[in-house]
């Protein structure tokens, strides 16, 4: 018995059938950045989350026009999920009330060559959309945008401006989109995020993972902006008429992620071919 475990191990180590683990965290979104000082300050029933999975050179999958994708230097895959709710609570119920962008800090990214600003969305310019609502916007690589004493995000991922496709609503609700390295640099991985957290000037605010911009419609007339009469947006900036509110995530929770880096149905077989080899030469032995 102790020959046969030695042996599926050695089989396991050259084929690398055991499963690892890629590094996966979850965001969740439920501090409020703007109205600092209004009645809200700091919290809201939880909006969104934000898993940002590592993922390896080689991975190949269909994006969301149904074409064959395959990436060459390893990158992060981010899924948001809209919480059941979680605009719902800002809204006046008439109007629009949606989310324009979410952004993070992977480093390096506004001065390592490579990296495209307002692409248009395909792998040559370092991300794809994979399904749900796409990144109609585009990616701002040198964003390096700033909000309430957090500064210093290195791209802002934006959906779309309220209209048309690509617009994040209660009922859109989920996005997945994989953001790739370059060549020669790896910022773009989980590990990177968690160290390069953004740390609030005043001091007292806790440091920022990633935000979400909210926003309502261009209504200048306030009681069909879908703006909530709740308090929410007391005190917040308008850009445009624009009403906005931005809510951040302040930590993580580390998933367990496992990655199988051998297919089942080939590793099986040979595994199988092997062990009856074992049983062969063991009886040929007795005999003897």
């Amino acid at each position: 018995m102790h020959q046969i475990t030695k042996l599926i191990a050695s089989i396991c180590i050259g084929m690398a059938c055991s499963a690892a683990n890629a590094a996966s965290i979850t965001l969740n979104y439920d501090y409020m950045a703007t109205n600092k000082a209004g009645a809200f300050a700091g919290r809201s029933a939880p909006v969104a989350t934000l898993k940002l999975t590592d993922f390896a050179a080689g991975t190949t999958y269909i994006d969301a026009a149904g074409n064959m994708q395959n990436n060459t230097n390893g990158g992060v895959r981010a899924e948001f999920n809209l919480n059941a709710g979680g605009l719902s609570q800002f809204s006046s119920g008439v109007g629009s009330v949606y989310i324009s962008a979410f952004e993070l800090n992977f480093p390096n990214t506004s001065v390592v060559a490579g990296y495209d600003s307002d692409a248009a969305g395909s792998k040559g310019n370092n991300w794809a959309n994979v399904s749900g609502v796409g990144l109609s916007g585009g990616v701002e690589w040198q964003e390096d945008g700033a909000t309430n004493g957090w500064a210093s995000f290195g791209q802002e991922n934006n959906w779309g401006s309220g209209t048309g496709n690509g617009v994040m609503t209660q009922s859109s609700g989920s996005s997945i989109v994989d953001f790739f390295n370059t060549v020669g640099d790896s910022s773009i991985s989980v590990a990177s995020i968690i160290a390069n957290a953004i740390v609030n000037a005043d001091g007292t605010s806790p440091d920022a993972f990633s935000w979400i911009k909210i926003r309502s419609n261009n209504g200048a007339n306030l009681a069909q902006s879908g703006v909530a009469a709740n308090g929410w947006w007391g005190n917040s900036g308008i850009n445009g008429r624009r009403y906005f509110l931005e809510v951040i995530a302040t930590a993580y929770t580390a998933n367990n992620e496992p990655v199988s880096n051998v297919p089942v149905p080939t590793a099986l077989p040979l595994m199988a071919s092997a062990l009856g080899l074992f049983g062969l030469t063991n009886r040929r032995r007795k005999r003897i």
